[in-house]
């Protein structure tokens, strides 16, 4: 954010594919209107926790794995060694990604960016002592 704040509008980076290689689903929120007081950056679905569950990794996010796809399966396809798992992730992961980027590029555009960016860094990476990472799952 700091980036595009400084007129940065190129950005590449590995994060959504180096999350999906690790097993993690991106599942932050884009933005903070009704958002939840609790929430998670990424979960990691390989986790024996998500066997059974029917859920797609992100409730309506519209990517093709999350439309067709539940958090068990991909729990599957990695515990069989299926390659699969790893693709549909980063197929999420990506969309989310961009998704994100949309955000920012709409915040741009009416022109609150500034307060976007304030209430992310504020909401995501900051506790009331300071600056520290608020989950031990990021």
């Amino acid at each position: 954010l700091e980036d595009v704040e400084a007129g940065i509008d190129l950005v590449f980076s590995t994060y959504p594919t180096l999350m999906s290689e690790n097993g993690y689903g991106l599942v932050f929120p884009l933005d903070y209107i009704n958002e939840p007081k609790e929430y998670s950056t990424k979960i990691f679905l390989y986790d024996k926790t998500y066997r059974t569950d029917p859920k797609p990794i992100l409730e309506g996010c519209g990517c093709y794995t999350c439309i067709n796809h539940t958090r068990a399966y991909l729990c599957h396809l990695h515990a069989t060694h299926e390659i699969l798992g790893e693709v549909l992730l980063s197929l999420h992961n990506q969309h989310h990604y961009y998704e994100f980027f949309k955000t920012i590029r709409r915040h741009i555009t009416e022109g609150t960016f500034l307060s976007f960016k304030k209430n992310f860094l504020e909401h995501r990476y900051m506790d009331p002592k300071g600056p520290t990472q608020l989950s031990t799952n990021i």
